[in-house]
């Protein structure tokens, strides 16, 4: 019985803590309810509220940021079009335009060039009034022509390895320094080989043109015998201790393959150098005896004496062995691939496309055209400039020999 009244007073008690639980969430939401403020009321809206967009007094109206406003219905949305919907809606493109310039780089001419600032800039200006080049200009796919002269073959060299010239008028050794240093991936492609009338293509019929350099002496000095008659011990130890007149360090007939071909034929080379800035220099400084030897390409030996005047002294020209009464030419070298001007891969024309040329292989195409036709039509007997010739075939490949050459000296510690 006991038993039975502590089990019903039990349920009681449990009964009433719920239903003061109970009471008291029922008050929790009724004050939450009361703390939030009233929704402001919506004023009804009337005609007069919302202005005529289509009247001259109506102000702008107040719409949402993101709102679009209201404009007239088309037709063609109302009832569309089959065949004005089936195009996309995209704006064309422009043509495509470049934001610079068709850079042309070269040395800075030496003051007794006959290339001097003004050839260049006659050519800036043929160029930019050629039809088929002007063309690009008119439709601003490109500005203009700018010249870019160049301090030296290191401020050419380091110009190409930026890419910062299109199209270069280069000495052979700076082109294969910029494949070496690029790894035998360079961005340009050689266009035309420069052809003085002297020069020649290779002995062997090639499709190249080619020169080569001479190493000579002055007369009279003791130096001055046949070669074969000396021995090569003697002139080793002879021309240890000379000074050798070059014109510069990126001569490749004058002054890269004179020392290769010394050291080759000799196991040694000058250890004084002379640089004189051009080739006709290092002549008028061995004769003059500021220097017993000097390096040179072979024309230019011929053509400092072929200029002088007449009645100076009895024998002008180098004979069939290259002596006359000032020189002695001692060593000839290897035949070399002459100057090149190269272009940029973007601006070279890739054989076998036909008409799918890229519009700066088309680009590239005019320029050489104008380039060519201004030197060539400026060839003279007095050889202001060379010509301009095309290669028979890649003529890339011209020149990789001279980059071996190059990466093999490395050793000989010169």
């Amino acid at each position: 019985m006991i038993g039975h009244r502590s089990t019903r007073l039990f349920l009681s008690v449990r009964r009433v803590a719920c239903l003061v639980a109970l009471c008291g969430l029922m008050a929790l939401t009724l004050s939450a309810v009361a703390q939030e403020p009233p929704e402001p009321a919506t004023p009804a809206r009337t005609p007069s509220s919302v202005p005529d967009p289509d009247s001259k007094d109506a102000g702008a109206p107040a719409l949402p940021v993101r709102s679009i406003p209201n404009r007239p219905v088309s037709h063609s949305l109302v009832t569309p079009d089959p065949l004005k919907s089936a195009i996309p809606l995209v704006e064309p493109l422009p043509p495509e335009k470049f934001d610079t310039w068709f850079r042309i780089g070269y040395l800075r001419p030496a003051t007794e060039s006959p290339l001097g600032e003004q050839w260049y800039r006659d050519l800036q200006t043929a160029l930019e009034a050629d039809p088929e080049f002007a063309a690009f200009i008119e439709k601003e796919v490109i500005s203009g022509v700018a010249l870019r002269p160049c301090d030296g073959p290191v401020d050419m060299l380091q110009r190409m390895l930026q890419s910062e010239l299109d199209m270069v008028f280069c000495p052979a050794m700076v082109y294969a320094q910029e494949r070496i240093q690029r790894e035998h991936r360079s961005r340009y492609r050689v266009l035309f080989q420069t052809q003085r009338w002297r020069d020649l293509r290779d002995s062997h019929g090639g499709p190249y043109v080619r020169h080569r350099g001479v190493l000579f002496v002055r007369r009279g000095s003791d130096l001055d015998v046949d070669p074969e008659q000396l021995g090569k011990e003697a002139i080793k130890s002879l021309l240890a201790d000379r000074i050798l007149a070059v014109s510069g360090s990126y001569d490749a007939a004058g002054y890269f393959y004179v020392r290769k071909k010394l050291w080759d034929e000799y196991e040694t080379a000058p250890k004084e150098v002379l640089f004189c800035r051009s080739p006709e220099e290092v002549v008028k400084a061995v004769v003059s005896g500021l220097a017993e030897v000097g390096g040179c390409e072979e024309h230019v030996l011929r053509d400092v004496f072929n200029t002088l005047p007449s009645g100076l002294y009895q024998r002008p020209d180098l004979d069939s062995r290259g002596n006359n009464d000032f020189v002695r030419v001692l060593i000839y070298t290897q035949w070399v691939p002459v100057d090149p001007v190269v272009v940029q891969d973007y601006y070279f024309e890739t054989p076998g496309l036909g008409g799918r040329q890229p519009i700066g292989a088309e680009i590239g195409r005019a320029a050489a055209n104008a380039v060519k036709r201004f030197y060539n039509e400026h060839d003279d007997p007095t050889q202001r400039a060379p010509r301009l010739e095309l290669p028979r075939v890649d003529a890339d490949l011209a020149y990789d020999l001279l980059v071996k050459d190059v990466e093999l000296t490395r050793g000989y510690g010169w």
